[in-house]
């Protein structure tokens, strides 16, 4: 039996431009069909139509420069990056070359003599250490002279003072036997034995009452003892209360923490699961299958064009196009991908998302039919792509023939290509151009005959009643993108391993919401968990409340205790010094009562006191001096051991640096002959972070240079909408002149209809014959010429192949207006020459409008 293999072939090229089509349907061959003319959607435009035109392609240069200015802000960031890792480059450079040097030099030589280095280097360090101690035991043994010798010279001190105040007193009673002697202040020895009493007198009272302010001291002394044993008992309650607390709210803040914890893992494990989860649709509209049936059979089995449905469709093809945004991972921005050499888990994945993508669309226009991905349809795909390498940007039969024998057999192949990058990118950016193929295949196809919507939103199958379209995904090796699908004839060959599941299809969206209850029911638990902890925060802050309030207690009543017990040390000092001073008053009195009884003595008797006296005070002198004496040589010696002392902590501060240099040069020694060990896993760790340096540098340089093509493409797109405000800009102001010229025109004919002038007529006649008005004419025409005579060569680069849209005013046909012949009417001539000047005007602005003639 002979098979009939029907074959759909469409092509497009970069996203937004379109190139015609070889297309064929079935036996029906389309690139016979009618296409609508250019004169068939011409529509006539009025100023406040360009204008709206002006405003949006405002709005759009607008936006275009937004776009523009974030591109620049990413290639600026994106310049960091390569500065940075050219810095990390060559600091792995340096630490190569330093690694390889040090390999270099850990011959066995070397490394012997290290060795050997490090062994006399232990004995210096030995030896160093040895001298460190016999200077801490001099230290040690001069601090110990030094404090045997303060108490000495203190002591000595103390005797001189006290042999002084002897010398004083001995004095004293020199000079009082000597007035005794020679009979002088009797009237003043009487009167100090008087003040002697009376002072012994007062000093009694105060000891009197010293000894009650005592007593007095020591009650309220007791007292606050008392107050502070019970406030250290309240004290130890509120501290194991609030220890209580604190292991409570401990355990409280514990659990709040597992709740915590719990959370944060729900929350991670749901946004693992949907960190990935960008996701991106395609919206048909509400219009688009009304008008994509303007192809149709006529009664003779022709293919015909239903305009109307055609031009409607070109309408609502321009609202859908906005209603279809990609939208970008971050995620895979980062992952580099060379398009014509993708891995087979990479065509995979995107096998099954541009399926995903494409199975969005069937329901929408009303239509039970959906692709299916297996691993055989992908290799199918891949056959074809690799064959049509060879055959550049185009369909190649004997590919096609080549996927046919793969699979066994397969019926309706249909096959749409379209150009991509041949050059490592993002996969963001590779999906990001897939997308913009698709769109461009389903909503700006009028120069294929929209073979490539009809292929992708699977309507071409749809017709024949297909329910199940198998299809493949590849790209060559010029980068040409390849959208495969046909109907099996070996079905169980190609669904080998089973139909693989889209994003969609697997259990992502159940571990979702899984995840979600998961996360639900560890935010319960966190809320209880919470609760808990407020309330057992509460009760600790009460506790501490309470405890601070009995440590406050207790410090103040250890205050008190402080306070009674100085009031108390001072009441018992008062009492001795006024007990001193008693005595000292007694003492006083019992030396007046012997001066005023040496005073009556005989002279014989008042001699030998003064003779016993001068004895008295030749021996204190004496002993004075033998203590002053003692004391300069105690101070002598006190100064010799310091002197000795600053000399040991010299020489043991040397001692101490000399072993921390010793130490620090076995240590380099060491560390170089661990380095000359190690020397080989040394220089291949350097070498390996070299790679990966340069390796991330490739990257970043990769990474900038799509950057740079992002920049350059959004700056010629801004170019292309600056260009077409500025000829919209400048139409509008023509056609709004040519309007306000018209109108007066108007007035011109209506006044000279109400006023003719029998006697002098203009004759104005055109110079074709027919009454009827030439229409204005304005609309936007696509060439690939056009709209890009002011971007630049690079800019020509990045948009490859797009084609630029621009405006251009067209003068169809203009009218001839013969001279106005002069008339002698004083009343019309202002109206005759102003007449004359909107004729000359109109033609200069090519504005073709007939004129019904004057008549007489």
């Amino acid at each position: 039996m002979v098979k009939v293999k029907n074959v759909l072939l469409t092509t497009t090229a970069l996203v937004g431009t379109v190139t015609v089509a070889n297309s064929q349907v079935a036996k029906a061959d389309v690139t016979n069909v009618p296409q609508p003319t250019t004169n068939e959607v011409v529509q006539k435009r009025s100023a406040t139509d360009i204008k709206a035109d002006y405003d949006k392609a405002t709005k759009e240069q607008t936006e275009a420069q937004v776009t523009a200015d974030q591109a620049k802000e990413k290639l600026d960031k994106g310049a960091t990056e390569v500065a940075k890792a050219q810095d990390d480059v060559k600091t792995a450079q340096q630490n190569v070359t330093e690694a390889t040097n040090t390999k270099a030099e850990a011959t066995p030589e070397n490394i012997a003599k290290v060795q050997s280095q490090i062994t006399e280097q232990s004995e210096v360090i030995k030896d160093k250490e040895a001298k460190l101690a016999q200077a801490d035991k001099k230290v040690k043994e001069a601090q110990t002279k030094v404090t045997d010798a303060e108490p000495k010279v203190d002591q000595a001190q103390q005797n001189v003072d006290q042999a002084q105040t002897t010398v004083d007193q001995a004095q004293q009673k020199v000079d009082e036997a000597q007035d005794i002697l020679n009979g002088t202040n009797a009237d003043k020895l009487q009167n100090d034995l008087e003040n002697a009493k009376n002072e012994v007198d007062q000093n009694q009272q105060n000891v009197t009452d010293k000894q009650f302010a005592n007593q007095t001291a020591k009650d309220e002394h007791e007292s606050a003892k008392n107050e502070l044993e019970s406030a250290k008992t309240e004290n130890d309650q509120a501290q194991a209360d609030l220890k209580d607390k604190e292991t409570n709210a401990s355990n409280a803040q514990a659990n709040l923490d597992k709740a915590n914890d719990q959370v944060n893992q729900a929350q991670n494990k749901l946004d693992e699961l949907t960190a990935d989860n960008v996701v991106n649709t395609i919206n048909m509209g509400s219009d688009y299958n009304k008008y994509i049936g303007f192809l149709y059979y006529d009664e003779n089995g022709n293919i015909q064009t239903d305009q109307e449905k055609y031009n409607k469709l070109v309408e609502a093809r321009h609202e859908i196009e906005h209603l279809n945004q990609f939208q970008h991972n971050p995620k895979e921005e980062q992952i580099m991908v060379d398009p014509t050499n993708l891995s087979a888990e990479q065509l995979r994945e995107l096998n099954l998302w541009i399926v995903d993508l494409l199975n969005q669309i069937p329901s929408q226009l009303g239509y039970d039919t959906h692709y299916v991905v297996t691993q055989q349809t992908i290799d199918y795909a891949k056959v074809i792509a690799d064959a049509s390498t060879s055959a550049g940007f185009n369909h190649s039969q004997e590919a096609l023939d080549k996927g046919y024998d793969y699979v066994h057999g397969a019926n309706f192949q249909s096959e749409s290509i379209g150009t991509s990058y041949n050059k490592v990118i993002s996969l963001d950016l590779l999906k990001f151009r897939i997308y913009g193929v698709i769109l461009d295949m389903l909503f700006a196809d009028e120069g294929s005959n929209w073979g490539h919507a009809d292929h992708l939103s699977t309507r071409f199958m749809y017709r024949f009643g297909a329910k199940e379209i198998y299809f493949g995904f590849a790209i060559d090796g010029n980068g040409t993108l390849h959208f495969e699908s046909f109907i099996p004839e070996d079905k169980a060959f190609v669904d080998q391993g089973g139909i693989l599941n889209t994003p969609k299809e697997d259990n992502k969206e159940q571990q979702i919401a899984e995840a979600k209850a998961n996360l639900a029911q560890a935010k319960d638990a966190q809320t209880k968990a919470q609760i808990a902890h407020q309330n057992a925060s509460q009760a600790l802050q009460d506790a501490q409340n309470k405890a601070q309030t009995a440590s406050q207690k207790l410090s103040e009543a250890q205050q008190r205790v402080a306070q009674k017990e100085q009031a108390l040390n001072g009441s018992f000092i008062a009492l001795q010094q006024a007990q001193d001073a008693l005595k000292t008053s007694q003492a006083k009195l019992a030396q007046a009562k012997e001066a005023v009884d040496n005073l009556n003595a005989d002279t014989q008797e008042k001699q030998a006191k003064l003779d016993e006296a001068k004895a008295q005070l030749k021996t204190a002198k004496q002993n004075l001096a033998d203590k002053q004496q003692v004391l300069e040589k105690a101070k002598a010696t006190m100064a010799s051991v310091k002197q000795d002392l600053a000399k040991a902590q010299a020489g043991l501060t040397t001692a101490k640096e000399d072993v921390t240099t010793a130490k620090n040069n076995l240590a380099k020694l060491q560390s170089k002959l661990e380095s000359y060990r190690l020397a080989g896993k040394a220089l291949e760790q350097a070498q390996a972070e070299l790679d990966v340096a340069n390796e991330h540098l490739e990257k970043t340089k990769a990474t900038y240079a799509i950057l740079n093509d992002g920049y350059e493409a959004a700056k010629a797109v801004l170019a292309t909408k600056q260009q077409k405000a500025e000829a919209l800009k400048k139409q509008y102001e023509q056609l709004s002149a040519r309007e306000k010229t018209e109108h007066l025109l108007d007035k011109v004919e209506q006044t000279e209809t109400k006023n003719p002038d029998t006697s002098s007529t203009p004759n104005v006649q055109a110079k074709t014959k027919g009454q009827s008005n030439v229409t204005d004419v304005y609309h936007e025409t696509l060439t690939p010429d056009q709209g890009v005579q002011t971007v630049s060569d690079k800019q020509k680069k990045v948009l490859d192949k797009n084609v630029a849209q621009t405006t251009s005013l067209e003068k169809n046909s203009v009218a001839t207006v013969a001279p106005l012949p002069q008339t002698g009417a004083r009343s019309e001539s202002w109206i005759t020459f102003l007449g004359a000047l909107l004729v000359s005007a109109l033609g200069t602005l090519g504005v073709v409008k007939r004129r019904s003639q004057l008549k007489k």
